[in-house]
């Protein structure tokens, strides 16, 4: 698996040359038209701005796009682990000590996906999303399935 920081990297280069892209056909364009055209000087005056835009939208995309796949994958992942686990706990032939284990393993996927939902909270909270201020407010803990409370406030998020 690669490390984050190149990913990063790589994801921002590509942004770049998608974006340096624009700026030249956006310069090539203007270039074109004849000189008393006054579209000619808006162009090549908006072609930087409209450059660094489109490299911000495209940084944006392939993020969004890459969070919502992993996402999917995550889901289908999680479905077929637990139908698989429901079929061979409905399975006549599974032992009762087998069904206990299975049973763990339902409890397991339920509270890693309650505790990755609540990690999503906290992530949105410190993102102000969602205004520290509001929860503290209505005295809101955001406690993980296996008991760890942590409270939000401007120490925990300055951390």
């Amino acid at each position: 698996m690669e490390p984050k920081n190149k990913k990063k990297k790589q994801s921002q280069l590509g942004a770049d040359a998608a974006s340096l892209g624009t700026g030249t056909s956006i310069i090539i364009l203007a270039n074109c038209l004849h000189d008393d055209n006054p579209f000619k000087i808006i162009l090549l005056l908006v072609a930087p701005t409209l450059t660094l835009i489109f490299n911000k939208f495209f940084v944006w995309s392939q993020y969004e796009i890459f969070s919502y796949i992993q996402e999917k994958k995550l889901k289908n992942h999680i479905g077929k682990t637990q139908n698989y686990l429901k079929d061979a706990l409905n399975n006549p032939d599974t032992t009762k000590k087998h069904r206990e284990k299975i049973r763990k393993k339902i409890e397991e996927i339920e509270i890693v996906m309650a505790d990755i939902h609540i990690s999503r909270i906290k992530t949105y909270s410190t993102e102000k999303f969602i205004p520290v201020e509001f929860l503290e407010n209505k005295n809101i803990k955001l406690t993980s399935i296996d008991n760890k409370t942590e409270e939000l406030s401007e120490d925990n998020n300055n951390k």
